[in-house]
């Protein structure tokens, strides 16, 4: 049961917006028109195609690079470090090509696709060595420890 001898962020939030709206009293109406035009326009940027778009190459990115760290670790886990040093290195190498060249060729926001492909590179390389340590998962346990 809550008690109510601690006042709520809720009371807190009421008594800062009385206070703000006693000082700003007279000013009130030109104050809500301006705060009203000024939150409209970031309210149509977010919603824009064009940041959906640079939203979902860069969840994407991020997706895959989570699934790349996954496969990543489990290969520390079995001593083969390299062959993560390796996918890094040519996953940095492709997604710079790819996100340098797009960015620069066309809009700044296509590097968001260099991220994901980087992301789908790292992801692509660990698995492949991840499935290729299980096949023989006996050996690499073995000389793990």
């Amino acid at each position: 049961m809550l008690h109510n001898h601690c006042p709520s962020v809720i009371d807190k939030r009421g008594k800062y917006f009385q206070r703000v709206g006693a000082k700003f009293g007279p000013f009130r109406p030109s104050l809500a028109v301006s705060l009203a035009h000024r939150h409209d326009e970031p309210r149509r940027r977010l919603l824009g195609l064009l940041t959906r778009r640079v939203f979902a190459l860069g969840a994407a990115g991020y997706v895959l690079l989570a699934l790349g760290l996954g496969n990543a670790i489990f290969l520390f886990s079995l001593a083969q470090p390299w062959l993560v040093v390796r996918a890094i290195a040519v996953a940095l190498a492709v997604g710079l090509g790819v996100g340098i060249t797009l960015s620069r060729t066309y809009d700044y926001w296509w590097s968001a696709a260099g991220m994901t492909t980087t992301g789908f590179v790292f992801a692509s390389l660990t698995g492949l060595a991840t499935w290729r340590t299980l096949r023989r998962a006996d050996l690499h346990l073995y000389s793990a420890y």
